[in-house]
């Protein structure tokens, strides 16, 4: 069960950076649409990620959200910029 929460952790992680990279962009081209949308989904999942970092009590879990954080970021940069965003 510690390891399919260590994976939640993880993926929601990765979402949530690649959610920030977006946010980011959609700011720099001015489109708010997209910005409130990113907004949004942002706030929602950071109420999972909250509860889940609170009770991450395992390494797997802790390297996971950390791990997650810097695949999300690092695969939404290079897809914004791969799409032209």
């Amino acid at each position: 069960m510690k390891g399919l929460h260590a994976l939640r952790i993880g993926a929601s992680i990765a979402v949530q950076y690649a959610l920030v990279v977006a946010n980011m962009r959609a700011v720099a081209v001015g489109s708010y649409p997209f910005t409130i949308g990113t907004d949004v989904v942002i706030a929602a999942n950071g109420l999972f990620l909250t509860r889940a970092a609170v009770k991450a009590d395992t390494w797997a879990e802790k390297v996971s959200y950390v791990v997650g954080g810097a695949a999300g970021s690092a695969v939404a940069l290079y897809l914004s910029k791969a799409y032209g965003l």
